[in-house]
């Protein structure tokens, strides 16, 4: 399954679990959906350098916008 890209907006220092699987229900957030579907795949962490929208796409860093 693939989604198209999200816009997000995080605040510097928190940190973020974001979907890699693409079967979240609050994609692009991770909601360990990944755990119960046959996939290797696990939640990207990421924590935020600066308060911003950030552009997020499976599989890749998110990119300030």
């Amino acid at each position: 399954m693939t989604k198209k890209p999200e816009n997000i907006k995080v605040e510097k220092g928190q940190t973020y679990f974001l979907c890699t699987c693409a079967l979240s229900e609050k994609y692009p957030f991770c909601d360990g959906t990944h755990r119960n579907a046959s996939t290797d795949l696990k939640s990207m962490h990421y924590t935020a350098q600066e308060t911003c929208t950030m552009a997020y796409h499976p599989g890749e860093a998110p990119k300030k916008i």
